[in-house]
This record gives C-alpha cells, sequence and structure tokens, in this order.
C-alpha cells in the first residue's frame, strides 16, 4: 500500500468555474455577484454576428474604461452572449453599453 500526501495546488492553477470564466445565459442583463466580487453580463440577441461590452467611469461617458469582445465559442449560448468581469478588472466602470 502506498501512502501519499494530499497537496492544495496554489491558487493560481486551481481553475475557475465555467460561470467565472465565461459567465453565465441566464438571468439576462447585469448581474452583480458580491461574495464573489464579479459582474456577469448577459443579452439576447437573435441575429448579432459579433458583441463587445463597452464599460465606462462615471466622469467620462464617451471613453470607455474597458472593451471586451465575446468569443463566439465560449460567451455564446443559443441566441444569448454571456461574459464575466471581476470587479478589479474595471473597478472605476459605473455605465456599460454593447456594440452589437
Amino acid at each position: 500500500m502506498v501512502k501519499r500526501k494530499v497537496t492544495t495546488p496554489p491558487a493560481e492553477t486551481v481553475p475557475r468555474s465555467w460561470i467565472e470564466t465565461e459567465g453565465s445565459p441566464l438571468p439576462l442583463g447585469v448581474t452583480w455577484y458580491g461574495q464573489e466580487e464579479y459582474f456577469n453580463f448577459s443579452l439576447f440577441s437573435r441575429y448579432a454576428t459579433g458583441v463587445t461590452l463597452l464599460l465606462y467611469p462615471d466622469a467620462d461617458v464617451r471613453t470607455p474604461i474597458l472593451q471586451y469582445q465575446f468569443d463566439y465559442l465560449k460567451n455564446k449560448t443559443g441566441r444569448v452572449w454571456h461574459c464575466c468581469i471581476p470587479r478589479a478588472q474595471a473597478p472605476a466602470a459605473r455605465y456599460y453599453a454593447y456594440r452589437v
């Protein structure tokens, strides 16, 4: 019988859940997950061939501080486009828009 020590891998090697990496298609709109510190964005579009999320600060609603281009292979389920944005990635964001 071989005994092996159980070790926990470093946090950076532990894969995040599917929702935290690709977002969830439901619920539609924007959902804040405070305990995990991320926003989930979800948008229904029957005919969109590409979607980009634009996040804006409170002081400048013309220049986005973050542009996230959705990947149709991982950020699309049926006709719903979705993504997860950690709060740390855009802490000053107050407004959002989509480029479809």
